[in-house]
């Protein structure tokens, strides 16, 4: 038998953008059910695209990925003066590249996430689960400003790693209801329906390494 889903309270009034947001961290579960319900792709979009942004900047002001000033120092000779507009579009380039992944990467995870949660059973919107799953990355706001306040003082870097580690799981656990919400299944196989494209694609590299060494070995005079 599967697991027993407990009715999730519904909102009274459709709620504005920062009470999705607000629901998400106090909410979770009732509120993906309703952004699930609703398929706000395009409010999904900028609460992802603005967390990593967020991060980005942050990471770019604090000299990663790229530290500008060391740079500087290993330009060839006379590139001194347009270095400036060199590292502006260096910046702008690690912002959008960085945000084009991102979105990517939801899209991509959805999709296949959607398809799996409806080989197990279950039903739901493809442009709501979409728009669920996007609002998950929200905890990385967290991170992001733990990890900030830790490297500007010079210590502690320790938590930070602890609390990166933290807001992982809550990201997942926030994919598991999100799954689980939009498509109606009960969080044992919501977590099935996250963990079943991973382990294809593992089962499958297992396959192509084990055929690749059979095929390789009888080649090999030393093994024969």
């Amino acid at each position: 038998m599967g697991e027993t889903q407990n009715p999730i309270p519904s909102f009274d009034a459709a709620p504005g953008l920062l009470e999705t947001i607000y629901g998400i961290f106090f909410r979770p579960a009732a509120t993906l059910g309703y952004v699930a319900r609703e398929g706000r792709v395009g409010r999904a979009l900028l609460v992802l695209s603005g967390v990593y942004a967020f991060g980005i900047l942050m990471e770019l002001a604090l000299g990663r990925p790229v530290n500008l000033e060391t740079a500087a120092r290993s330009l060839p000779p006379g590139w001194e003066a347009a270095w400036p507009g060199i590292a502006a579009n260096l910046q702008v380039g690690f912002l959008l590249t960085g945000i084009l992944v991102a979105v990517g990467f939801w899209w991509i995870q959805a999709a296949v996430v959607h398809l799996a949660a409806q080989l197990l059973g279950g039903h739901g919107s493809g442009p709501g689960y979409l728009a669920a799953m996007g609002y998950t990355v929200l905890p990385n706001l967290l991170a992001t400003l733990v990890d900030a306040l830790l490297r500007l003082a010079g210590r502690w870097q320790m938590l930070s790693w602890l609390v990166a580690f933290a807001v992982t799981l809550w990201v997942l656990w926030l994919q598991v209801l999100a799954t689980r919400e939009g498509h109606g299944l009960s969080t044992g196989m919501a977590v099935l329906a996250l963990a079943l494209p991973l382990a294809t694609i593992l089962a499958f590299a297992v396959i192509a390494v084990i055929l690749f060494s059979a095929l390789l070995v009888p080649l090999i005079p030393s093994l024969n």
